[in-house]
């Protein structure tokens, strides 16, 4: 199983080691991810999940994103 971390990029800055030297270092926004889509073997002929994270505006989703999206925003949530 892959391990990684889902986020958005904020911006750079630095921080300082104990002998001063400068090391440059990512802010990240990782938030709350969700299930956005399960893919199964019997009908994908693999199985995997694919977790969104964040909004984006509906112009710049694809015509089947934007129907995963309506699908998605009308499931119970389970919190």
């Amino acid at each position: 199983m892959l391990k990684g971390l889902i986020g958005r990029k904020i911006g750079m800055t630095q921080i300082f080691d104990e002998s001063g030297r400068a090391i440059p270092v990512t802010l990240l926004e990782a938030g709350p991810c969700f299930v956005s889509q399960i893919k199964n073997a019997e009908t994908d002929g693999y199985s995997a999940v694919q977790l969104a994270f964040g909004e984006t505006k509906p112009k710049r989703l694809s015509r089947l994103n934007s129907a995963i999206s309506r699908r998605i925003t009308s499931l119970p949530c389970a919190c």
